[in-house]
């Protein structure tokens, strides 16, 4: 794997994550 694939994996993971605790954070203070 090259360079840029690597940061561009890491991006989408951090993304991801980043929403996911969102999603989680909205959940908790809706129920």
């Amino acid at each position: 794997m090259n360079e840029i694939t690597k940061i561009r994996i890491k991006t989408v993971l951090n993304y991801g994550i980043g929403i996911a605790a969102l999603i989680f954070a909205a959940y908790i203070l809706l129920k």
